[in-house]
This record gives structure tokens, sequence and C-alpha cells, in this order.
């Protein structure tokens, strides 16, 4: 199990796409992978081992997930990001399998795909959606005003701390 951390800059790629590529690809389970500030990234992506992906500030000129969609089959947090792209449909996808899956302190003004049961929303705004897909039965912890949230399962969904 890894407890490094790495920070997406320093790989060789032509842009923050294949630069964040790289670090995922060296990353060994449990590691921490910091993105850059003021990147995009729009590659659609698939995540299968257990990450922490930090951005740099959902809020202002932070990291964000636009124009790609990400899918998580396997354990992971993403904090400080800006989840984004409603028009396209693209966000984040959480497949089954990806247990304790957990997203914190991002702004989400696209879609969140959730369907594994376990996971876990906190702190988040923007005015995009998170959607339970059927048979989950997870929960929802203290989403901000603005966010629409589909339960297509048995959720709890409120402050259930």
């Amino acid at each position: 199990m890894g407890n490094g951390w790495r920070h997406a800059a320093a790989y060789d790629g032509v842009d923050a796409d294949a630069r964040l590529d790289a670090a995922i690809a060296s990353a060994s389970a449990g590691d921490v992978i910091y993105l850059e500030k003021t990147a995009t990234y729009a590659t659609d992506r698939t995540i299968n081992k257990r990450l922490k992906l930090i951005g740099t500030n959902a809020w202002a000129d932070g990291s964000e997930v636009s124009g790609g969609t990400w899918t998580f089959d396997a354990e992971c947090r993403l904090e400080g990001m800006l989840i984004r792209d409603p028009s396209s449909g693209n966000g984040v996808e959480v497949a089954p399998g990806a247990a304790h899956f957990a997203i914190s302190d991002c702004v989400i003004t696209g879609t969140v795909n959730i369907d594994e049961d376990i996971a876990r929303v906190t702190d988040v705004t923007g005015g995009g959606e998170i959607v339970f897909t059927s048979n989950t039965s997870g929960r929802i912890v203290d989403a901000s005003a603005g966010i629409k949230v589909t339960d297509n399962g048995s959720n709890t969904i409120g402050d259930i701390a």
C-alpha cells in the first residue's frame, strides 16, 4: 500500500491531462495526487486504484474537471475541485466496486452519478446534480443549497453527521 504523494505538474506531458495520467500511472494504492493550479482536465479517464486527488481551490482559479468524464472503479477521494460541464452530461461517474468513495469541499456545476453503496458527499455547493442510481444505499451529508439530489435507491439524504 502506498503512502506517498505526487504533484501532477512534476510529471512529463504536453498538457495537464497527460501529466495527471502519468502521475496516476506511477501512483500506488493509497497515494495522494495534488492537481495543478488553474488546470482544466478535459480528458475522459478511468481511475481504478485507491487514490486521493486534491485540487487547489474549487472556488477561484482552481483545478477543474471540465469536458471529460472521470469514472472511478476504486475507492477514491476528491477534494477541492470544480466539477462542471452540465451541458454535455460529463462530470464524475462512480461505478460499482468503488466502495467508500468520497467527495468533499468541491463545487459541482455538472453531474455526479453514484452507482455504489457507501459513498459520501460532504460540503459541496454549486448548482449541479448528484444522482444515486437504483439499488444504492449510500448517504449524502451537508450538501449546500443549489445541489439537486436525485435518489433512485434507498439513501440517507441530509445532515447525518
